[in-house]
């Protein structure tokens, strides 16, 4: 026993003079919590301890980088992503993570840790587009070129990379190749609104005064710039806990369908934000969007408590009044929003569907022409129109809004079925069975274009 006792000491000891000459561990990055939305600050809180536990793990200095950054406390990330990558030099997501943090607040750090991170995934376009997006925005056209082929290199899909070539070759001056790129990229992607714009200014100097004008059509139909599809950052950015962030994370689900993943995050948002009128409206739009219309009113009602002459939620509760069949409690709410704000155009369009369900068609009509008017690139307005004007069998002027829609959605097979329906019953039989089997092109199941084709003589 005595001789493991010493042996003991013997070990502990030369333990602890082998820590002494180690490199202090790195300090962790502290920002003031104090303020903050509770949620927040129990996250890092949380991921903060863990790290204190943790200081050889690169995944625990990246998740604090992810958790600053994902609340845009962009200086504390950069110093954990750093951490990180001297953890873990092989991982491409920590000099690609900070070299987006880097890009807020040292354009110059994120020159560099994007080329490391280029190193460790050459064949990433998504990180070739972004190195290439930095380089432009400093000016380094060639450079930033050079990004941009290498992301068409690793991927000839990718119309983000054609419209990053496209910027510059407009810079220097070389409208048709921009042109031509831009054009590829609508293909590819034609619901990105980063392209109309800059096609509209191409064709304009081109001299090209119809195509521009389609463009810059376009432009208002699609405002909203896609993103490439990138894990690592939305993998952070999913982190947030924030009520803005969360707010918004809302909005982009209930815009790709997802109604109780929207849900969630707008209930998230009222605990943190208990009461806030927007919120309360967006909540209770979703709610009826599922059709669960008198647990919706109740929150468009608390809403309005707050705010009466809120002119969004009076419209969309409006509608939902609409979807209950309580249509004099509709119409008051739409007609008050659509008095409040004159300009606002989904009033004038909700009101509108309201009247084309009283069989006012003119008022319906003048309603869904004023939405447009307010909002050029609103789409219902536009099939609407069309269909308020067929179901007076004035199909000649429903073609017009609907020919204009199908610029804009030439995959619709629902619009394309209806103006192949107009063009039958104005005669004109061959466009009508072109547009039929184009239908049956993109949805072979579609039993009343195949219904309506076969009435058509050979």
């Amino acid at each position: 026993m005595v001789v493991r006792l010493t042996s003991l000491f013997a070990l502990a000891g030369f333990v602890l003079t082998g820590c002494a000459e180690q490199t202090p561990e790195p300090d962790i990055p502290r920002v003031e919590t104090r303020g903050m939305e509770a949620p927040v600050k129990i996250l890092i809180d949380a991921v903060t301890r863990n790290l204190e536990g943790n200081r050889q793990s690169a995944n625990a200095w990246g998740r604090l980088g992810r958790v600053y950054h994902a609340h845009e406390l962009y200086t504390p990330a950069l110093a954990c992503y750093r951490q990180a990558i001297r953890l873990d030099a092989d991982d491409s997501h920590w000099p690609y993570l900070a070299a987006h943090a880097a890009s807020e607040v040292d354009k110059d750090a994120a020159v560099a840790l994007f080329e490391r991170a280029r190193a460790l995934a050459s064949g990433n376009a998504t990180v070739l587009v972004a190195q290439g997006d930095l380089l432009a925005q400093l000016g380094r056209r060639d450079t930033a070129r050079e990004a941009y082929l290498a992301a068409l290199d690793a991927d000839d899909r990718s119309s983000f990379a054609r419209v990053g070539l496209a910027r510059g070759a407009l810079v220097e001056g070389d409208l048709p190749r921009a042109r031509s790129l831009l054009e590829r990229a609508a293909e590819l992607a034609p619901t990105d609104g980063s392209i109309y714009p800059l096609l509209t200014r191409v064709l304009a100097q081109l001299g090209e005064p119809e195509p521009a004008a389609r463009a810059e059509w376009l432009a208002k139909v699609y405002d909203t710039p896609l993103e490439p599809r990138d894990p690592p950052l939305d993998a952070m950015r999913r982190l947030a806990a924030n009520s803005h962030a969360l707010a918004s994370a809302a909005r982009a689900l209930a815009e790709r369908g997802d109604l109780l993943g929207a849900e969630v995050q707008l209930r998230r948002v009222l605990a943190i934000r208990p009461g806030t009128p927007l919120e309360l409206g967006n909540l209770a739009t979703v709610l009826s969007r599922q059709g669960r219309h008198a647990e919706a009113m109740e929150y468009f009602a608390e809403g309005l408590a707050g705010n009466p002459d809120d002119v969004v939620l009076l419209s969309h509760q409006g509608l939902t009044q609409m979807k209950m069949g309580h249509i004099e409690a509709a119409e008051a709410s739409l007609e008050r929003a659509a008095t409040l704000d004159p300009a606002y155009p989904q009033a004038q369009f909700n009101l509108g569907v309201l009247r084309f369900g009283q069989g006012r068609h003119a008022d319906a009509i003048a309603l869904f022409e004023r939405s447009l008017v307010l909002d050029p690139g609103f789409t219902d307005a536009y099939l609407n129109l069309g269909s308020t004007y067929a179901t007076l069998e004035e199909y000649e002027k429903a073609l017009h809004p609907w020919e204009r829609l199908r610029q804009a959605q030439p995959d619709n097979a629902a619009l394309i079925h209806n103006i192949a329906l107009a063009n039958a019953r104005l005669g004109r039989l061959d466009e009508a069975r072109s547009d039929f089997q184009r239908v049956l092109t993109l949805d072979p199941a579609n039993v009343a274009s195949r219904r309506e084709l076969e009435r058509i003589p050979p």
